[in-house]
């Protein structure tokens, strides 16, 4: 899966790479055409790690950082991700983006064990946006010490726009065909086909859909 050669064009692009750990593993998919990458800083302390770059992904100015153990960052094909940070600060955690996604500047991170952040395809995030599955603090209950916010997962499920400067915690949803507004914070989970906006959320409006600028039929947004 990746090749001397596509390792040579790797380098030249000013990425960089600092591994700590055992068998920990950066793929690129090259069966059909290249990622392309620059400027993009892999850091990864653990062991047994994995981060997928799919075929047609396009990354610049983009930071990977794992901290931990047995976790995965997966980037779909013919992903655009511009001026990010992809993070995982704990063991067992995932982080998984849909193929045809883009990202123009997003801090996506897993802060908690077995965390799991999936982006479907085809979502469009603007700039400024945070998404955490986690605290990255633990609140204890003083009683019975059992711990008050162990975090599992944020879904957000194919064809989702996220406005710029939005914000999303953890245990939530987003359905498909769903717009969030500038400046949201998601406190509560999205209903599919909704327009959702203000601190913290609501739906504002139901029964829509989206398209981006570039199209010019009806038919642009029937996949």
């Amino acid at each position: 899966m990746r090749t001397l050669g596509f390792q040579a064009h790797y380098w030249m692009h000013h990425n960089q790479q600092r591994i700590t750990g055992n068998h920990n593993q950066i793929s690129f998919e090259t069966h059909s055409y290249l990622p392309s990458l620059q400027q993009v800083k892999f850091e990864i302390e653990g062991d047994h790690n994995t981060i997928v770059i799919a075929a047609g992904a396009r990354l610049s100015q983009t930071q990977f950082l794992i901290q931990g153990s047995h976790n995965r960052i997966v980037i779909g094909s013919d992903c655009t991700i511009n001026r990010s940070c992809l993070w995982i600060q704990d063991d067992r955690a995932q982080i998984h983006v849909g193929e045809k996604t883009t990202i123009a500047a997003a801090h996506i991170g897993v802060a908690d064990p077995d965390g799991c952040i999936t982006i479907g395809a085809d979502c469009m995030l603007s700039h400024g946006i945070e998404i955490r599955c986690g605290d990255s603090h633990v609140v204890l209950d003083l009683t019975t010490g059992q711990r008050l916010n162990q975090a599992h997962y944020v879904t957000i499920k194919p064809h989702v726009w996220l406005g710029m400067h939005m914000r999303m915690l953890k245990d939530l949803a987003i359905g498909t065909h769903s717009v969030v507004a500038a400046g949201a914070i998601v406190t509560k989970s999205i209903s599919s086909h909704s327009l959702a906006a203000g601190i913290p959320v609501q739906a504002r409006r139901e029964n829509i859909t989206w398209i981006c600028a570039k199209a010019t039929s009806s038919n642009d947004f029937t996949h």
